[in-house]
C-alpha cells in the first residue's frame, strides 16, 4: 500500500468523485459523490465490531480511511473486504502491499471465503 497516495489524510477527510469524460456530458460540471473516511464520520473511540467493506478494488482507500478505528479496536474488531487481484490492480493498488499495510497494524488473515478474507 503506497504511502503517497493521494487520497484521504488526516487533515483531509474528503474525497469527490467525478465521471470520467467519456460518461458524462461536457456540460455536466462537479463532483458525482462526495466521500468521507470512516474515521471523520465515526468520533473517537467508537466501539466497531465488524466491518464489511465492497469497494470493487479500492478497499485499501476505505481501510486507509479508517486507519484510526481499526487501531482503536484492534483485537475486537472483523474486518471482511472483497480480495480480487485483478480490481486491486485496475485500481493501481498492490494486493500483497493492502495485506502488508493490514498485518502492519496488528490484523492478521483469520478467513479466505472465495473472493473476500476476513482479518481480526
Amino acid at each position: 500500500f503506497d504511502d503517497d497516495y493521494q487520497g484521504f489524510t488526516d487533515t483531509d477527510p474528503e474525497m469527490d468523485v467525478y465521471l470520467q469524460e467519456e460518461d458524462y456530458g461536457k456540460d455536466q460540471d462537479g463532483p458525482i459523490a462526495e466521500m468521507i473516511t470512516l474515521d471523520s464520520f465515526f468520533p473517537k473511540k467508537t466501539k466497531v465490531q465488524n466491518l464489511n467493506i465492497d469497494a470493487q478494488g479500492f478497499e485499501p482507500q476505505v481501510i486507509r480511511g479508517a486507519e484510526r478505528i481499526l487501531k482503536e479496536n484492534k483485537g475486537r474488531l472483523h474486518v471482511r473486504f472483497g480480495f480480487d487481484e485483478e480490481l486491486l490492480l485496475l485500481a493501481e493498488n498492490i494486493p500483497e502491499d493492502f495485506l502488508a499495510y493490514m498485518k502492519s497494524l496488528g490484523y492478521k488473515e483469520v478467513l479466505r471465503d472465495g473472493g473476500d478474507i476476513v482479518m481480526h
